[in-house]
């Protein structure tokens, strides 16, 4: 049985959003599934996925961790059941936090991101990917804290930037470092590291267009191309999220 979603193919970046609804939100016209035989069900799944019980933290991580099952079910061939994610072993540590994967015999790669009511997808074959998305403004704190770990380099070119541009140029360079770190499987577990570089078949950084009010970008196997970008309408992850 084929996928929904065909792979990306070797070279190829695949990204997709998904802007999660807030606790208790009034669904809008083609956010829930229509309801064809007039029961309603599509509205009770909404307000199931949304009820204002839920803290805001596991509303957004449930529906966040929806929208990549979903879309792992899209990319795996159907006929495989359900694709169940796991973490591999960090390279540095062998600890139960590296790079997130699914068994398949595609190559299928991905990484997940997300920060406020925002969820960054990424999908390559034939090499790591990792993807970090960040929301502004950025807490004064925040900024001191991951200041601490940039590299030199990083630091001058930040403060060679406008002092009104300061604060965009800051967040560009955290989610470089954050994707990066990601694709290595590292993650922040052994803080940021040595500083992301371009080299011949080295981690690719390439930076991504997301909404206003977000940063974003991923960091692929050399030579990928960012193909194709795409939104996850949240009805389409109804029951998923419940």
């Amino acid at each position: 049985m084929t996928s929904v979603h065909p792979a990306p193919g070797t070279g190829e970046l695949h990204t997709w959003w998904l802007s999660v609804p807030p606790p208790g939100a009034t669904p809008r016209p083609g956010l829930h599934p229509s309801d064809e035989d007039g029961n309603g069900d599509g509205q009770r799944q909404w307000q199931r996925a949304t009820r204002p019980g839920r803290s805001l933290h596991r509303h957004r991580r449930a529906f966040a961790h929806a929208g990549l099952r979903l879309l792992l079910a899209g990319y795996l061939p159907a006929s495989r059941g359900e694709p169940t994610p796991a973490r591999a072993a960090c390279p540095v540590c062998a600890g139960p936090h590296g790079r997130p994967y699914v068994s398949n015999d595609q190559g299928l790669e991905f990484s997940m991101s997300h920060s406020g009511d925002g969820v960054l997808y990424a999908f390559t074959t034939g090499g790591a990917v990792g993807v970090d998305v960040e929301s502004g403004p950025v807490l004064d704190r925040t900024r001191h804290t991951v200041s601490r770990w940039l590299a030199p380099h990083e630091l001058r070119a930040i403060e060679a930037a406008p002092e009104g541009e300061r604060p965009a140029a800051f967040l560009r360079t955290w989610v470089r470092r954050e994707a990066w770190l990601k694709a290595a499987g590292t993650g922040l577990a052994h803080g940021m590291g040595p500083a992301p570089v371009q080299v011949p078949g080295g981690p690719q950084i390439i930076d991504l267009e997301v909404p206003d009010g977000y940063t974003a970008s991923a960091a692929a196997p050399a030579g990928t191309r960012h193909i194709r970008h795409r939104r996850i309408p949240p009805g389409r992850i109804l029951d998923t999220a419940v």
